[in-house]
């Protein structure tokens, strides 16, 4: 859930499975604040390893959408090394107010 309850982000799928090393891909789905899918939103990941000071390359990437309303497809985003990654999420609506998620992962070596 996002910082401000505005927004409710889900995993639906990873490649791999579960979550690891090297590429990642992810389906998710994206709602509002009661539930219901969410459109007109751009959703940007940044992953981050804050105990490296460092995150990927390149260092943003852009949710692609779909006919599916709150569905987005992230990826291939590559997470280099194992260790507990930030995954921050950007979610601006069509007035250009923004929101962020932030959720962490601890890939295994």
């Amino acid at each position: 859930t996002s910082s401000d309850g505005k927004y409710s982000l889900r995993i639906d799928s990873s490649e791999p499975n579960p979550i690891g090393r090297g590429n990642n891909s992810w389906a998710l789905t994206l709602t509002d604040g009661s539930g219901n899918a969410v459109t007109d939103t751009k959703l940007v990941l940044e992953p981050t390893m804050p105990d490296h000071d460092h995150g990927t390359f390149p260092a943003l990437f852009l949710g692609k959408t779909s006919d599916v309303a709150g569905f987005y497809q992230l990826g291939p985003f590559d997470l280099i090394m194992p260790g507990t990654w930030l995954m921050t999420f950007t979610i601006t609506d069509a007035d250009e107010a923004s929101s962020t998620i932030t959720v962490s992962y601890c890939i295994g070596s």
